[in-house]
């Protein structure tokens, strides 16, 4: 009876200050915040001891006053009229007080709204930092609980913790399921009473594959592999519901294992067969695939002189370099048609177990020609695709024989004229000059001042192709537009080399010669 009359003057004393005090003296009511994921839900809410309300009137006479429920469940009203709200909704308590109100009001606007929430005493034990009583409000739920409980500690359960209710019941709230899939029936709100259990996890499994949450997992029994995808968030784009593998291990060893193929079309249509819809076990592997070639991405790119350069779709092991070029709308007018470059990515041809082996080996162990072989791969990020061009364009038709199938990821490169040619190494002015039909290597390093006195005059090089082809000059009877004509230098005397050489030598021919006096000498005296 004390706490209702401190409540009912309470009541009256700020109904007095409502009703009274000058608009520019207005009462506050000191509003505790609380972690509210959602909005308070009038149907759903109960009422109880500590919830604040703020009631409106409006008409020919204003009044606005707050009044919070006593610790019997009731609020006092104008003309300290009681009224019981205890385990009333949220929506209930509204229509009541309204009732009551407008029997004084009768013409006025009435509303009524909930501004402060009740809080309660919640206790919370087990794999928790801080075991003991938290204070929460009725809408915060276990996750807020926990966590002013301190958090989890490592070992603790996310997805078996027990909220213990005063009937006797107990629910199960799974954190991890709430977070993958937003579901807040996995993480109830709670009742003034409740009591939470965090046990240690027990054990786990493991999914893999095409759903979109891979990854190990606390175990929880009675679940089955359609909980499992739910709590992955579903299947991933492409993923083949008739495949899922089951992989277990026997109980009788636990090193034995068994494979059970399953389809989940087949689990959704048999729930109740135990023998489809499956009870996992503690350590299950559960592997999802994808559909095989499920909505394959073939691309190529095709650059430079051609008259719509691109990305283009192809068909792998069907589309060919002609219908690229086709689909691109043919070359320009500076193409270079039998300078096309189709690079390809390495992986595409599979490993080089050669190149794998010389990797792993010294150098010093290495013969010279694997030493050319390692370091001209080492150098090759891209493969380059080869063909002969010039027999592939002859006549301006396409020669079948000599078109290219592409695969995935090629980049076609189509480069321009250049009507040029590039000297380079041992001629006294090298660099670029202009291309012109029917000279020769002669005369182009004549264009550069001749050779050097350096030049290996008889070991001249044709670079043609981009780099591709070698060619010895003497072989070559005419250079073509972008050709590169490389003289190489020989290499200059190290004078302190050949010193140093010829000192050992003559060393070495001193001790011989020595060895040799000595021995004769001992063969003399002997006789």
């Amino acid at each position: 009876m004390l706490t209702a009359c401190l409540f009912l003057a309470m009541n009256q004393i700020l109904k007095a200050q409502s009703l009274f005090a000058d608009s520019s003296k207005k009462v506050t009511w000191p509003v505790p915040s609380f972690n509210m994921d959602v909005a308070v839900d009038p149907q759903t809410y109960h009422m109880g001891p500590g919830d604040q309300l703020s009631v409106s009137i409006g008409g020919p006479i204003n009044e606005n006053f707050k009044t919070v429920v006593s610790p019997e469940g009731v609020v006092i009203l104008p003309s300290a009229r009681e009224v019981m709200l205890w385990g009333l909704t949220l929506s209930e308590a509204k229509v009541k007080i309204i009732e009551i109100l407008r029997a004084m009001y009768i013409h006025a606007n009435i509303s009524v709204n909930l501004i402060g929430l009740r809080t309660m005493a919640i206790d919370v034990a087990g794999f928790v930092e801080h075991n003991g009583r938290v204070d929460i409000s009725p809408v915060e739920r276990v996750t807020q609980a926990i966590q002013k409980a301190g958090g989890f500690l490592n070992d603790a359960s996310r997805r078996n913790i027990q909220v213990r209710k005063k009937n006797g019941e107990t629910l199960r709230v799974d954190i991890v399921k709430r977070n993958n899939t937003g579901n807040l029936e996995w993480d109830i709100a709670l009742s003034n009473g409740d009591i939470i259990y965090v046990p240690p996890a027990y054990a786990s499994i493991y999914v893999y594959g095409a759903v979109s949450l891979p990854g190990q997992y606390e175990f929880v029994k009675g679940e089955r592999i359609l909980d499992i995808v739910e709590l992955c968030a579903g299947l991933k784009f492409g993923a083949d519901s008739t495949q899922v593998e089951l992989v277990r291990f026997q109980n009788d060893t636990g090193k034995v294992i068994q494979r059970f193929n399953l389809s989940l079309c087949k689990m959704i249509e048999c729930k109740d067969d135990p023998a489809i819809n499956m009870l996992l076990c503690p350590d299950d592997r559960i592997y999802f695939r994808f559909v095989p070639q499920f909505h394959p991405m073939a691309n190529i790119t095709i650059e430079g002189e051609i008259i719509y350069p691109g990305v283009y779709s192809i068909v792998e092991n069907k589309t060919k370099l002609s219908d690229v070029l086709n689909a691109a709308g043919g070359f320009s007018n500076q193409a270079s048609v039998n300078k096309i470059m189709i690079y390809r990515d390495k992986k595409l041809e599979g490993e080089d177990l050669e190149y794998n082996r010389l990797k792993l080996t010294q150098a010093s162990d290495m013969t010279e020609i694997e030493q050319a072989y390692f370091k001209a791969k080492s150098r090759q990020e891209y493969l380059t695709v080869q063909t002969d061009f010039d027999q592939l364009f002859k006549n301006g038709k396409i020669d079948e024989k000599y078109d290219i199938m592409l695969r995935r990821g090629d980049v076609i490169n189509v480069s321009p004229v250049k009507h040029t040619v590039s000297v380079i190494g041992g001629v006294v002015r090298p660099g670029i000059l202009d291309w012109k039909i029917g000279l020769n290597y002669k005369d182009y390093i004549n264009k550069t001042g001749g050779f050097k006195s350096s030049a290996k005059r008889s070991d001249v090089r044709i670079i043609r192709d981009f780099g591709q082809h070698w060619i010895d000059a003497s072989n070559s009877s005419e250079i073509k537009d972008g050709d590169v004509i490389f003289i190489p230098e020989k290499k200059p005397l190290d004078a302190w080399k050949v010193f140093k050489d010829t000192m050992a030598f003559i060393g070495q021919l001193a001790t011989v010669t020595a060895t040799i006096i000595l021995i004769y000498s001992q063969v003399h005296q002997n006789k």
